[in-house]
This record gives C-alpha cells, sequence and structure tokens, in this order.
C-alpha cells in the first residue's frame, strides 16, 4: 500500500476536525470535548506547508553525505526553497543502512524513534528493525520528499577550502570535480568505515 500524500493528509485532518466541532456544538461544549478539538486544530495546523525564504539566486547549500542526517536536510531545504546539493560517496543512498549489510545488522534504537517527525511510519514490522528495512524507509522517503534529484552519487570528499574574498567553500573530490556553496552540511556519519580487529589468521578468516 501506498504512502498517503499530504492533500490526503490534509483532507483526513480537516475531516477529524469538523466531526469534533460537530460533536460539540451538538454535545456542549465540556473540557475533554474542546480539548480534542484544540489538539484537532494542532495537527491540522502542522501541515501547513512552510514559507518559502527569500535568498540570493547563486546561494547554494552542499551537503556531505546521503544518510540518514543528508536526506533530513535535503527536505527541509526543499520545503524553504533553497538549492542544494548532496555529495555523496557511495553509489546509492542510505549510508551506515547501504554500507553495513553483514547479518543481523539492525538498529538498536526503537523504530517508531528513528523515523523522521515528519514522516512517520506505522508498519515498521518489528520494534528493533533490520538494516534493509531501515534502507527502505529511507529510499521511499527520499522518493516523496523529492531528494534523489539533489544527489550527486560517487563523490567522494578530498578537499574543503574556504574563500575569504568570496565567502564560499569550495569542495574538491576524488574525481577532480569542484562544487561551490555558501554553507557545508555534514552528514556523514561514523558507522560507515569499518575498524578491524587485528588476529592473527584475520586474513585468511571467513
Amino acid at each position: 500500500m501506498g504512502e498517503p500524500s499530504d492533500d490526503q493528509d490534509a483532507i483526513l485532518s480537516l475531516f477529524c476536525s469538523l466531526t469534533a466541532f460537530l460533536l460539540l456544538v451538538g454535545n456542549g461544549w465540556n473540557i475533554p470535548g474542546f480539548l480534542l478539538f484544540a489538539c484537532s486544530l494542532y495537527f491540522l495546523n502542522k501541515l501547513r506547508k512552510p514559507a518559502k525564504v527569500n535568498v540570493p539566486d547563486d546561494f547554494q547549500v552542499l551537503i556531505i553525505g546521503a544518510g540518514v542526517s543528508g536526506i533530513c536536510m535535503g527536505k527541509k531545504l526543499n520545503d524553504l526553497g533553497i538549492r542544494y546539493t548532496i555529495l555523496e560517496k557511495a553509489p546509492a543512498l542510505g549510508g551506515t543502512w547501504w554500507e553495513n549489510t553483514y547479518p543481523g545488522a539492525a538498529c538498536d534504537v526503537p523504530s517508531h524513534l528513528y523515523s523522521y517527525s515528519f514522516y512517520q511510519n506505522p508498519n515498521w514490522s518489528r520494534a528493533f528493525s533490520h538494516q534493509k528495512e531501515i534502507l527502505r524507509y529511507l529510499q521511499n522517503a527520499a522518493s516523496r520528499f523529492g531528494v534523489y534529484p539533489h544527489i550527486r552519487f560517487g563523490q567522494r570528499i578530498k578537499l574543503n577550502t574556504w574563500d575569504t574574498i568570496s565567502n564560499k567553500w569550495t569542495v574538491e573530490t576524488d574525481g577532480g570535480e569542484k562544487f561551490i556553496g555558501n554553507v557545508i552540511v555534514s552528514g556523514s556519519g561514523g558507522l560507515h568505515v569499518p575498524k578491524y580487529p587485528n588476529f592473527p589468521g584475520m586474513k585468511e578468516f571467513e
């Protein structure tokens, strides 16, 4: 089953608010009913799209990493109408959830907490989800909120340089490409580079 759209969410919230209002009018404005109506309005208000930000035409944000943090930042910048590019060293998004595919890979944080506040998932298959399910969740989030078109895959960062004259960053990759930005946001996690133990016979271990 597909995820509900923002328009569907808004219609559902509006329907709930009107229903609560009609029930209150018919039964009197008691305290529990008033609180229910107030909660309905609160959640309806949360569905309002944020106002776009006025920025210069050449203003650009560079995000390093297309994992959990990078996808979240991309979604928020889309909301604000700010141009950005995500530089990801891997050939796919997901960060640590794409890099780590060993047997039993899972998250030690409950799935309903390890989620975006703006993209709750009531259909997690277990309390502590496994790698494949989390990766699929991130892929769906990037698709729904239009983050994919802003990602440049296979871009391993080599050097970041700050220009004191232009007040801009130049980010150079191993491939020799250069990206210019006013702001750099680091979304690189700490769990994507393995640290192997040093023990006799390690190279022969399978």
